[in-house]
């Protein structure tokens, strides 16, 4: 199972995008991302 590069959590599905760095969020680290960068 794949980790989460962010919180080191081992999780069953990963996202990724240019925000991450390409890197592996999970689900939960990856929208704490997304919701930061919408309310600036």
């Amino acid at each position: 199972m794949p980790a989460c590069h962010k919180c080191r959590g081992i999780v069953s599905k990963v996202y990724d995008c240019d925000h991450t760095g390409y890197q592996s969020y999970c689900r939960e680290c990856y929208e704490d991302l997304h919701y930061e960068l919408t309310e600036i």
